[in-house]
């Protein structure tokens, strides 16, 4: 299927005024993708006090609006710009979140994870916070949980990623002369390209583990 931009997904509401598009983590983490205005008025209503933005560096004018509006309903905004084929986060990034997230539950709000579709770049900031819970750094979680750790970091990324088909895409191996086809395929594949690579930084370098198997 060729597409030019990554498929929101709907998910089961589980908190009573949040949109389908969110999801719950955990009591103190939701995630999901590009909040609207009425979005940020129920995440309100719901306790979030706290925003993470993990999209691109290029959705510059879409940060601004979503800051102002932040700003007005006394909604802490924190961006995290990354990209999956640019600069990727490392491991003290993932930390410093999760723990951001910890300490903010706490104190009795509630954090939105989102990027620009809610599926990758928040799976894999959501698996690592439920991973260390930031209660502490992934070298003492791994000590913690030792012959485990594999077995645990997999199960959550398994729940978290894998099972949900964020992953699915395929190339698009068009060789055909029309250009909008041609075009959407490039699209298309541009997206496979940041998202596998996405994935195999996030396994390897900040999970240390090996690289995962796409479906």
């Amino acid at each position: 299927m060729r597409v030019s931009a990554p498929k929101t997904h709907n998910f089961n509401p589980t908190f009573q005024g949040v949109p389908p598009r969110f999801q719950k983590v955990d009591n103190f983490l939701i995630r999901g993708p590009r909040p609207s205005l009425s979005d940020l008025i129920e995440l309100k209503k719901e306790g979030v006090n706290q925003i993470y933005d993990f999209r691109h560096k290029s959705m510059r004018s879409w940060n601004l609006v979503e800051k102002v509006a932040c700003w007005f309903m006394n909604i802490k905004y924190k961006r995290k710009a990354y990209s999956n084929l640019g600069e990727y986060p490392q491991v003290v990034d993932f930390e410093n979140i999760a723990q951001s997230v910890a300490q903010n539950g706490e104190s009795g709000g509630k954090t939105l994870f989102h990027c620009n579709s809610g599926l990758h770049r928040t799976a894999h900031m959501a698996a690592f916070y439920r991973l260390t819970k930031g209660k502490a750094s992934l070298d003492v979680t791994k000590q913690k949980l030792g012959e485990k750790y594999k077995e645990t970091a997999t199960s959550i990324l398994k729940s978290e990623v894998v099972h949900k088909g964020y992953y699915s895409r395929k190339f698009d191996k068009y060789t055909g002369k029309n250009p909008i086809k041609h075009f959407l395929a490039s699209m298309n594949n541009y997206y496979v390209k940041a998202i596998k690579r996405g994935q195999e930084l996030f396994y390897k370098n900040i999970l240390g583990l090996n690289n995962p198997q796409h479906h």
